[in-house]
């Protein structure tokens, strides 16, 4: 009996180290040491990965990797099949005869487009938002807190690259190069740093631009929901950019509620069900004319 537990466990270990791809992993590392360097340059406390709400995201790092072998990837494949099985005619795979290059980079243009509004949907949807609030919880911005997602969103978010998929087709693999650059940059959006990336920030999210939509500012609630691409929140009316930092990061006082613990915030929105209190009420996008 215990050879076998010892082999299953082995072969989970496996599946989790095989989440990410090598250059995933070394653009993961790259830019977390750049972070760590860069923020030690610019004279900013080191105490903070030593804190609560980074070894928070620390966890959640752990965590979603668990996540995408015992739900994510099962889910995934559970409605792809259900869906060849049953609808067939929802795999459209416009784009399924065109050139690997033309197919990956169109597959990427219009999955950030469905992202944008999928992220939109979090901030409007109340009980979405109930579980996008984990995410805002983070008061000091790092690099992990792209992570920093409930499990609930996650199953949610998955239908964007499903829905993807089944308008365009599957995307070949991505060069290695690439996937390091994708991977350093989900790193580095919510890094704290401030890079604004000059002319090329314009369409690609930045730090800066995106640690607008972290601010605990009321003008700044419901801005910068790109997560790729930055053209979406210009095209749709939804960017601010400004020249000064953020001066503080999480949720408003009306809407701190969010638990510190890990544990607890996976608990937190199902909580809401139970737990008699004011109903919660998503905040509506303020459009702002892109500067």
């Amino acid at each position: 009996m215990l050879p076998q537990m010892v082999s299953a466990a082995y072969r989970f270990l496996v599946s989790l180290a095989h989440i990410y791809s090598v250059p995933e992993y070394l653009g993961f590392v790259a830019m977390f040491t750049v972070v760590i360097i860069v923020s030690a340059r610019q004279g900013r406390n080191a105490g903070r990965f030593f804190r609560r709400p980074f070894l928070t995201d620390l966890a959640y790092g752990v965590w979603v990797p668990v996540y995408t072998v015992l739900i994510g990837i099962p889910l995934s494949l559970f409605l792809a099949g259900f869906i060849a099985d049953h609808f067939p005619f929802l795999r459209l795979h416009l784009l399924a005869g065109a050139p690997p290059v033309v197919l990956t980079v169109g597959w990427l243009i219009i999955n950030d487009f469905f992202l944008y509004w999928q992220h939109r949907s979090l901030h409007q949807v109340p009980w979405l938002w109930a579980l996008h609030k984990v995410h805002h919880s983070q008061t000091e911005l790092n690099s992990l807190t792209v992570w920093r997602h409930h499990w609930l969103e996650l199953v949610y978010a998955s239908g964007t690259a499903l829905v993807t998929s089944l308008l365009l087709g599957n995307p070949t693999q991505l060069p290695p190069m690439v996937l390091a650059v994708l991977a350093a940059s989900q790193l580095a959006g919510h890094s704290d740093l401030d890079w604004t990336y000059g002319p090329i920030g314009r369409i690609v999210i930045s730090p800066r631009f995106h640690a607008r939509h972290h601010s605990t500012a009321s003008e700044d609630m419901n801005v910068n929901f790109g997560a790729t691409l930055a053209i979406w929140d210009d095209f749709f009316g939804t960017a601010r950019r400004l020249a000064d930092r953020v001066p503080a990061y999480g949720l408003s006082p009306a809407e701190d509620d969010v638990p510190r613990s890990f544990f607890l915030q996976l608990l937190y929105p199902l909580s809401l069900l139970v737990k008699p209190r004011t109903p919660l009420t998503a905040q509506t996008p303020k459009l702002i004319n892109p500067e």
